[in-house]
């Protein structure tokens, strides 16, 4: 029986542009893995588009402090996810010119989704999601820089 594609994420040593650590303290934590936790592996999709505020938190509640999008791809082709805070939170500061909104990214390159798409087993789908969920928090976690999703071999 053939081995069954397994994800992994890794930190890279890319920087988020405009990272700020003051506008990253605006974010709940809480609602931050409530974000995370409505990524779908078609979400994951590098042929898909872009989506601003999946699961519609900010529509549901409009104070919610960050939301979950998907930006467009990387010249490399590699779907951008990213953890950005809400205009409700910025509405109690003021940003600098160098400050961004992004607080977490993620990339999926087009082989790792093509690897899990392709697979028979429905369970490495899943497998994806999960490993781009913890990547998320991870990066959220690691104070500015960028993760992405790996096949290990």
């Amino acid at each position: 029986m053939a081995k069954l594609p397994h994800f992994s994420w890794v930190k890279d040593a890319v920087k988020i542009r405009g990272f700020s650590p003051r506008v990253r303290g605006l974010a709940h934590p809480v609602e931050v893995r409530d974000v995370v936790s409505a990524l779908r592996f078609e979400h994951l999709d590098p042929a898909g588009r872009e989506i601003t505020d999946i699961g519609n938190f900010q529509r549901r509640n409009a104070a919610f402090t960050v939301r979950l999008d998907r930006q467009a791809n990387t010249s490399t082709g590699a779907a951008n996810l990213q953890i950005q805070v809400n205009n409700a939170a910025l509405a109690r500061t003021r940003l600098n010119q160098n400050e961004g909104t992004t607080i977490a990214q993620v990339l999926v390159p087009p082989a790792v989704f093509q690897a899990a798409f392709t697979c028979h087993e429905h369970n490495v789908r899943t497998h994806l999601e999960n490993v781009a969920r913890s990547a998320l928090l991870a990066s959220f976690d690691s104070l500015g820089f960028q993760h992405s999703i790996v096949q290990d071999s």
